[in-house]
């Protein structure tokens, strides 16, 4: 199990490919999460082939100002967003 706390972005600002796969597990992010490509040559990518299961109880963003932003879902497991106020996506 992970746990993050606050604002966690994913940002790749480089002319090159990004990605994170994250393992097989829960991660729980106790504030939003931003996924940002801010690279005209780059690619930032999330691959979720490792079936990781999110619950994330703040806002959802995915900024693409250049190049390529690419999520790719896995077969099982689950995202929640949980939390008292409204969310966006």
């Amino acid at each position: 199990m992970y746990t993050y706390s606050g604002l966690v972005t994913f940002l790749n600002e480089e002319g090159i490919s990004t990605n994170w796969t994250p393992a097989f597990g829960t991660y729980t992010f106790n504030g939003g999460v931003t996924y940002r490509n801010a690279s005209a040559g780059g690619t930032l990518t999330i691959s979720n082939t490792n079936n990781p299961s999110f619950t994330i109880q703040g806002n959802v963003t995915f900024t693409q100002s250049a190049g390529t932003l690419t999520n790719t879902k896995g077969t099982t497991r689950t995202i929640t967003f949980s939390g008292a106020n409204p969310q966006n996506i």
